[in-house]
């Protein structure tokens, strides 16, 4: 699985795109972004094939005080863009345990990968948390940098 903000457009979704195509002649690849990701997304230019999904889709799709709080804030909001993309609105921050559904999502999403591949910068928002998930579940992860990424596809291919 690859991991990371992947969104519609930019540097990082046309890297992510090309590691899967690469990796998807060996491997079942996947794309889990940390933000939305729409069809229109840059991943799809070199594998059209490609499961992309975002974790607030997911999340959304999980548990149900999710969705319903997320229900209420896109109609607060004037029913603007997907109804998944408010999975993290306030009240679900504060009242909807969502950091620890967040959690449970990741969990359960790497235990059906054999390696997490994460496309981000340090700083990245769930970054620790996805490293120290996949490591505690024994399980492979490379951290993507720019300048690093085709050394790693390189190291993937030879596992």
């Amino acid at each position: 699985m690859i991991f990371g903000p992947i969104g519609d457009f930019g540097g990082r979704e046309l890297e992510s795109s090309f590691v899967t195509s690469v990796l998807s002649s060996k491997y079942e690849v996947a794309i889990c972004s940390s933000v939305l990701i729409t069809p229109k997304s840059q991943v799809f230019d070199f594998y059209s094939n490609l499961n992309a999904f975002s974790l607030k889709e997911l999340l959304f799709n999980k548990f149900w005080i999710i969705k319903c709080l997320a229900l209420f804030s896109f109609l607060k909001n004037s029913c603007n863009g997907q109804v998944y993309s408010y999975a993290n609105n306030a009240i679900a921050k504060r009242f909807g345990g969502y950091d620890k559904k967040i959690q449970k999502v990741l969990e359960d999403l790497i235990d059906d990968y054999d390696a997490v591949f994460v496309i981000a910068q340090l700083g990245s928002g769930l970054l620790s948390d996805v490293i120290s998930i996949a490591k505690n579940k024994k399980k492979r992860y490379c951290l993507g940098l720019r300048e690093q990424s085709l050394f790693l596809i390189t190291s993937l291919l030879i596992l």
